[in-house]
């Protein structure tokens, strides 16, 4: 890199002293919906005189040419959805069908932050996440979820035994609400792993069977998915944008309890999933 430094001496020995006609402005920087966010001094020599010569712009451009591929690459990594390390569910707000399960945030050993816990006995409910995001952008969906055991009576085929310990939707809202569609991600009971059904409540919400019976009852699973071509799969068209991830753990149909755990829901375009960034 020793034709860099070079190149920043050149422009620095051209261009740090400022011009006898340079001015400074005081700028004010004022959040949205008011408030004041935090105030500084910036130099009007980056438009006054410092782009005159000709050896800076030459610096400016080797420095996007350097920089940009990072920042590209972290954008395009995708976004931490949820962790649950914050403590709170405030953004979540729950969807009750039969009853209420119970959601709240527990120590993870393992993390040494929080995930959810879900506790239904006989109930359904659900937390609901709005967040607006194209598959075209950001195609997989990954997270990490555990449950103690499957509902032995629980079986997808009829409506009357339609719980799982564990799900994750990802809902496409249609411009009217009966055009809503779903893809219901599932620890199954007895459905083999990568079998895709229709609900039994409604063919707008397909079901695929991710994790299916207890052997691996009581591990952590990390789970991924190409949720753009599994909408393809699912629908065979193209998706609409995703408009809300939701969480349920249910057993109102059969009466039965389930126990899961939830935790770090995330979005990326595949690039580099491993280094996902918040928001």
């Amino acid at each position: 890199m020793a034709w860099l430094r070079r190149l920043m001496k050149n422009a620095h020995l051209r261009c740090c002293s400022p011009p006898a006609s340079t001015t400074y402005l005081s700028v004010r920087l004022v959040p949205r919906g008011g408030g004041r966010l935090a105030s500084g001094h910036f130099c009007s020599a980056w438009g006054a005189g410092l782009f005159q010569h000709p050896a800076c712009w030459c610096l400016l451009m080797v420095l996007l040419l350097l920089v940009t591929p990072g920042l590209l690459r972290a954008q395009s990594a995708g976004r931490i959805l949820e962790d649950f390390n914050k403590g709170s569910l405030s953004r979540w707000r729950e969807k009750e069908f039969h009853g209420t399960t119970r959601y709240r945030l527990v120590p993870d050993p393992a993390t040494g932050g929080y995930c959810l816990k879900a506790q239904c006995d006989g109930s359904a409910s659900g937390l609901v996440l709005n967040y607006s995001y194209r598959l075209q952008d950001y195609p997989i969906l990954s997270w990490r979820w555990k449950i103690a055991a499957t509902l032995p009576g629980g079986d997808g085929s009829r409506r009357a035994t339609d719980d799982y310990a564990a799900r994750i939707y990802v809902i496409f809202p249609g411009r009217f609400f009966f055009k809503t569609r779903t893809l219901n991600y599932i620890w199954g009971n007895r459905l083999p792993r990568e079998t895709l059904a229709p609900s039994p409540v409604t063919s707008k919400s397909m079901m695929l069977a991710v994790e299916s019976g207890n052997r691996h009852a009581g591990e952590w699973r990390l789970e991924r998915r190409n949720v753009l071509k599994d909408f393809r799969r699912a629908f065979g068209e193209e998706p609409p944008p995703v408009g809300a991830i939701a969480i349920m753990t249910d057993g109102d149909d059969t009466g039965g309890r389930a126990v899961a755990w939830y935790d770090d829901l995330r979005i990326s375009s595949g690039v580099t999933a491993s280094a996902a960034t918040g928001e």
